[in-house]
């Protein structure tokens, strides 16, 4: 991968997403 950036962004959201998800 020479410019991880929509993956990288994608996989934040999805950790942020998953976070949240197990917090509520």
């Amino acid at each position: 991968h020479a410019v991880p950036s929509p993956d990288l962004k994608a996989l934040k959201q999805v950790t942020l997403v998953a976070q949240q998800t197990l917090n509520t």
